[in-house]
């Protein structure tokens, strides 16, 4: 059966692309791509569709002998595969698989009769595996593009202190702000959110704006999203892009990192906070930001080697073409 990725082209005004990153490697890998739809080709077909009745999904799907990539989030597999699973077996790859999509989720897979996906969370993986034994379940560790990513100059010749990146930690942001206000640092970066959690603003308001920050920048603050917001993730914890990005520009990473991390490239990157004294340990790591450097050197030498997509790409081809399909 030969395999096809479902292209998605990068659309002015988004601002993560790591769905993007991984198509674009695909294609580089030679994995001949199926271009996107436009949303009202859809809808049109959706509409006919409906006319027509399921006998026509049956029909299809029982005369399809090609297979096809597409990317996706836990709860929208049924959206991003209409119409190609018409004509293509559908092989998944998921991100932001939480509990509040999992029925949905689940209810995809066994309605599209999928029998290979691929997730990045290792345990969505393994919750899959265990609810749904026919399909072989892979899980595709969170990669991203190491082009788009300079190392920088080292520690001290950076001007920004902190970058808090990403979602953050109620309780250690206000350590930072306090910081902040007693005068330890003065450069402090970090988004804004209202009272219900949505972000209002941006630290920086475009992906060219982050990339051209980074390398200047000493410390990045980041931490799982099950600490951050567990009513969301449940139990749920999974490497994210945002510690190869820092791990590429050689930022320093004071938070916690999450045990895919660790057990994907050996160690601990990340300097645990030290819940005991956090505010002295920041001040103390600013002192002495030079005793640092051997590690976010590290780092970024582990990055380069392991985090690419083309490398996680190339794992698929060698699962895929195990399992019988044609690359």
């Amino acid at each position: 059966m030969k395999v096809y990725i479902k292209n998605i082209s990068r659309k002015k005004g988004e601002f993560q692309f790591y769905m993007h990153q991984f198509v674009e490697a695909c294609i580089r890998q030679n994995i001949p791509f199926v271009n996107e739809l436009h949303v009202c080709v859809r809808l049109k077909l959706s509409a006919v569709m409906i006319k027509l009745g399921h006998w026509i999904n049956f029909f299809f799907y029982r005369c399809n002998n090609k297979a096809i990539i597409v990317s996706t989030w836990g709860g929208g597999l049924m959206y991003t595969s209409f119409p190609y699973s018409l004509l293509y077996e559908i092989i998944p790859v998921f991100w932001d698989s939480w509990p509040f999509n999992w029925e949905e989720q689940i209810y995809s897979l066994r309605r599209l009769n999928c029998r290979t996906c691929f997730v990045t969370s290792s345990q969505v993986a393994q919750r899959i595996k265990e609810t749904l034994p026919n399909i072989n379940v892979h899980w595709l560790p969170e990669g991203i593009d190491i082009l788009d990513y300079v190392p920088g100059q080292d520690l001290t010749e950076r001007s920004i202190e902190i970058y808090e990146l990403g979602r953050q930690k109620a309780d250690y942001h206000k350590i930072l702000c306090d910081l902040k206000s007693e005068g330890i640092f003065s450069s402090f970066l970090c988004n804004e959110y209202d009272t219900n959690g949505m972000t209002t603003k941006l630290a920086f308001p475009t992906a060219k704006a982050l990339l051209k920050a980074l390398p200047n920048i000493k410390i990045v603050i980041s931490f799982p999203q099950v600490d951050t917001h567990p009513e969301k993730v449940g139990n749920i914890e999974t490497l994210t892009q945002r510690y190869w990005e820092a791990m590429l520009s050689r930022n320093l990473i004071v938070g916690r990192a999450p045990n895919e991390l660790i057990q994907l490239i050996g160690y601990n990157p990340v300097i645990d906070v030290d819940w005991e004294d956090p505010k002295k340990q920041l001040s103390d790591i600013l002192l002495n930001i030079s005793s640092f450097q051997k590690l976010v050197d590290r780092n970024y030498r582990t990055a380069r080697k392991i985090s690419s997509w083309d490398n996680r790409v190339k794992d698929i081809i060698t699962i895929l073409r195990t399992s019988g399909y044609e690359i």
